[in-house]
Order: structure tokens, then C-alpha cells, then sequence
């Protein structure tokens, strides 16, 4: 055999194989940033562990997400007398090289005929595919189907915002609102997705201070347990990674309150009329400083700041 027949063998990549020597298994990239879920993550790569071959990467290492250009995400489903079902529905699935949806699987679902209809909704899809350095690759992705009015039961859900500042500082240094809220739902999406498949109940408070020149500092308050705990060190590292919105003049501090599979019913934290929730950290500054030192003056705020690790 010669060495041109040969390459043209190989290309089908099995006629290269040695006896019993399995197939390489096709390359998947797996955004470990994207979504901040640990718990999706270990879903995915389960789902997917045996088939693929699962690289993590990073917008760090030139990556960049599938981009939905085809496709709805369908809202209602009907049972078999044509009755609309309410429920939940998470599923994973490939983005190949061509924006094509491969290989869906159904994580977690609250009934069969919900399943078949997110099925059927990313068969529809279209992306342009996720790159690296600029060239397309498959990748790994998830998304929620919520039907009808139900949301689901785990889970993070943003309660209201606490503010640590007057109304008439804050419209100062914050951001048009459009900016403002767009950096409050990348906020979200990072925790809802940290929390995905949680259902032990917790009232948690994302408590954030920005700076000039798009600085940000995040402190979690939780109802059951540390806030500086190993457990959530990890959301609070990917909290800080989102690029932040930008303050003006000073500082501006702001606390995103949420529960977790529906909170914690004996935390003050989810009652709207309770003081802003405050860190421990913020605690200790306080009192090093006096009683009665209000959280929202400059001075309190760039001490906090300092004080971060």
C-alpha cells in the first residue's frame, strides 16, 4: 500500500485503527463560565462523558458561545384532550460546527408530553456555532422550558433589590437604566444557573458594589449558612467575573435579594420592608469603625472595599 492510498484510508480515520482500538470520540468544548452552574455542569458532562470527548474552556482562552439565530422557545403544551399542562423542563444538548442541534437529553422533566415538546422545539433550532480563536467548534449547552404558569420549584429566584444609598446618589452613579439592568440580569443568570437542581430552601442576598472604571466587589448573605463558605465561593468568584456596569463619581452599592427553592420562611431577609442585608464582612468593618456608622456613606463603602479579599 502506498503512502497516498494510505492518507486517503486514514481519512475515514477507523481504517487506521489498530485490532480492538475504539474510535476517538468527537471534540466538545464546555463553557466552565458561562452559566456559573456546577451542578448543570456535572449533569452535562454526565449526560455527555461517554460519547464525547469534553475540553473545558473560557472566553479566557478565546472562546465564544453558540449565538440563537432560528427557533422559539415554546411556552405551552396540551395534554392528550388538548387540556394545557403546566410544568418544567431542563435539557442539554450539542451545537455542532454547522449552528445544528445534536444529541438532546432530557436532564430533568416534570412529564412526558413536556419533554416531547422541548424535543421538538430544539429540533427547529439554529445557532451560529461557538468558536475558538475564531474557527467554529461543537459545544456543550442547556436551557430551561418553563410551561404555563408554574415555575419550578428549585432553584434561584430574585425576590427585590435592596439599596444601601439615597434614591438621589444612586441616579447619579449608576448607569442609565437600560446598562443598569442589563448588568442585574447577568447577575442573575450566573446564580440562577449555580443553583439549578437545589432544593433545599435558602434566602440569599447578592450584595454588590461597584466603582469607577467598571470595578466590582460581590458579598453573599445566606439564611443558612456563611456567606465567606467554601460552598459558595464559587458563585462569588463567577459573580465577579461578569464584566460590571460602570459607577460614576463614586461608589454604589446594591444587594439582589432572592430565594432558593422558594427561600427560607424564617429569614427577614425576603420581607421587602426589612433593612438592606449585610454581610459579614460589612459587619466586622462597622464595628471596628463604631456603632451606628450608616453602610451607604463613601467612607463606609471604600473601607468595605479595601477590605475584600
Amino acid at each position: 500500500m502506498n503512502a497516498l492510498t494510505r492518507a486517503l484510508l486514514c481519512s475515514t480515520l477507523l481504517s487506521c485503527l489498530a485490532p480492538g482500538q475504539e474510535p476517538p470520540r468527537p471534540v466538545v468544548y464546555n463553557d466552565i463560565g458561562g452559566d456559573g452552574s456546577l451542578t448543570l455542569d456535572r449533569a452535562i458532562k454526565a449526560a455527555y462523558g461517554g460519547r464525547y470527548a469534553i475540553v473545558d474552556t473560557g472566553a479566557a482562552q478565546g472562546y465564544a458561545g453558540p449565538r440563537p439565530t432560528a427557533g422559539e422557545l415554546p411556552r405551552t403544551a396540551s395534554g392528550p384532550s388538548g387540556e394545557a399542562l403546566e410544568g418544567y423542563v431542563l435539557a442539554a444538548y450539542i451545537v455542532d460546527t454547522e449552528g445544528l442541534v445534536r444529541d438532546p437529553v432530557i436532564l430533568k422533566a416534570t412529564g412526558a408530553r413536556l419533554a416531547a415538546a422541548a424535543m421538538d422545539a430544539m429540533g427547529r433550532w439554529r445557532f451560529s456555532p461557538a468558536t475558538l480563536g475564531g474557527s467554529p467548534v461543537a459545544s456543550t449547552a442547556a436551557q430551561e422550558f418553563t410551561f404555563g404558569a408554574q415555575a419550578p420549584a428549585d432553584g434561584f429566584k430574585v425576590d427585590h433589590i435592596a439599596v444601601y444609598q439615597t434614591p438621589q446618589v444612586l441616579l447619579r452613579r449608576l448607569p442609565d437604566s437600560g446598562a443598569f439592568g442589563a448588568y442585574i440580569e447577568r447577575l442573575r443568570q450566573v446564580a440562577r444557573h449555580f443553583f439549578v437542581g437545589v432544593t433545599a430552601p435558602e434566602t440569599l442576598s447578592v450584595v454588590v458594589e461597584l466603582q469607577p472604571g467598571r470595578r466590582s466587589r460581590v458579598w453573599l448573605v445566606s439564611s443558612r449558612r456563611a456567606g465567606g463558605s467554601a460552598e459558595l465561593a464559587p458563585l462569588r468568584a463567577l459573580l465577579e467575573a461578569v464584566a460590571p456596569a460602570d459607577a460614576l463619581e463614586g461608589p454604589a452599592a446594591f444587594a439582589i435579594v432572592a430565594s432558593i427553592a422558594g427561600g427560607d420562611p424564617g429569614s427577614p431577609a425576603g420581607d421587602r420592608q426589612s433593612p438592606p442585608p449585610v454581610p459579614e464582612e460589612w459587619g466586622i468593618v462597622s464595628a471596628a469603625a463604631g456603632a451606628g456608622v450608616p453602610y451607604g456613606t463613601d467612607a463606609f463603602l471604600e473601607a468595605v472595599w479595601k477590605g475584600a479579599r
